[in-house]
């Protein structure tokens, strides 16, 4: 992190379904989920509400069951059956792209355009790209969207240069399949993400800014 940036905590409470990031001021800032959210970019209204818990809390599962294997930490043997393809999935995308691997787990936040978010992983690839891991059954079309906020947020605070972008999609057969942001033959490709983001950002704040943003639903879990 760049000497005398500012340092948001997420914090997180599962039990009641919310999360917040928080500046060291005490100043509350919007979350790149909660922006997807509120603004529209992925609708999650019709699927039923146990769907979406069972999903996210697979999704955390996962997370943490590939960020312990990549650090070493992991014992295998307790790992919960219907986690096991997912990881033997992640270890085959490690097989074959032989990640170095940057920061995991990281809240970044872009001072600029106020707003944080946690990612999942920065590697060196021949140069640093953001890779967002998904358990999911299929691939939004919002994620390349937000790997982009990651991206921002990211050269901002730390000071480094993003190459790319890149989603991989663990699967319960245990196979992977990866989605390149920045390739425009990939159906998440956006040559104007960058500028999209700036201006959900931008328009987002003035919301906030203007009352029209409910603080109770800005609290709100987003999966």
């Amino acid at each position: 992190m760049k000497a005398g940036y500012p340092i948001v905590e997420l914090i997180e409470d599962r039990k009641a379904e919310r999360h917040y990031y928080k500046r060291a001021d005490g100043k509350i800032i919007p979350g790149v989920s909660e922006i997807k959210t509120q603004m529209g970019l992925q609708d999650l209204s019709k699927i039923p509400v146990s769907v979406l818990v069972n999903a996210r809390n697979r999704g955390i599962a996962v997370h943490d069951v590939c960020e312990k294997w990549e650090l070493g930490t992991l014992r295998e043997e307790l790992v919960h059956p219907e986690v096991v393809p997912y990881l033997t999935a992640f270890k085959a995308w490690h097989s074959e792209y032989h990640p170095t691997l940057v920061f995991s787990e990281k809240v970044v936040y872009s001072q600029t355009h106020n707003f944080a978010g946690k990612l999942d992983r920065v590697y060196d690839l021949h140069g640093n790209i953001i890779v967002d891991l998904k358990a999911t059954s299929a691939v939004d079309k919002a994620y390349g969207l937000q790997t982009m906020f990651y991206a921002l947020a990211t050269e901002e605070q730390e000071d480094i240069k993003i190459k790319g972008r890149m989603i991989v999609q663990l699967k319960k057969d245990a196979t992977f399949k990866v989605y390149d942001c920045e390739n425009p033959a990939c159906k998440l490709y956006d040559p104007l993400s960058k500028e999209k983001v700036i201006n959900l950002a931008k328009r987002y704040n003035a919301r906030i800014l203007e009352g029209n943003i409910d603080p109770i639903l800005r609290e709100v879990y987003s999966y």
